[in-house]
């Protein structure tokens, strides 16, 4: 009896851990790339009224960035482009080049969503 506890209890923790429980995240955003200025590599950014989050897409989102990186090129300037995201944390971080020989991490994301606005 008592092992048949463990066995359930493992089996709650290892279900409420499950990636399909992680909810997506819906927020307005800017995909930006701002290295020649000193900045970070292609990255998201969302501003709240009091503090700014940076974030990342993780390898099975790249296609949807490619198209993001296609519209932003068309700015001139910094490339960047206005984004609706929906959006879950994978619980890593990746790194990234920030200025001259820089490297910061960020949070990585899987993107579900994404639009132009």
């Amino acid at each position: 009896m008592k092992y048949f506890f463990i066995f359930i209890t493992l089996m709650i923790l290892v279900n409420c851990e499950s990636e399909d429980q992680i909810e997506y995240v819906e927020s307005s955003a800017v995909y930006k790339y701002d290295l020649p200025a000193d900045g970070c590599d292609w990255h998201f950014l969302i501003k709240d009224q009091s503090e700014s989050l940076q974030l990342i897409e993780d390898d099975q989102s790249a296609s949807v960035t490619e198209m993001l990186k296609k519209e932003a090129n068309k700015v001139i300037g910094l490339p960047s482009v206005k984004v609706e995201i929906t959006y879950r944390l994978t619980g890593r971080m990746k790194k990234v080049q920030c200025g001259w020989a820089k490297i910061q991490e960020m949070n990585e994301i899987n993107i579900r969503k994404v639009t132009v606005r």
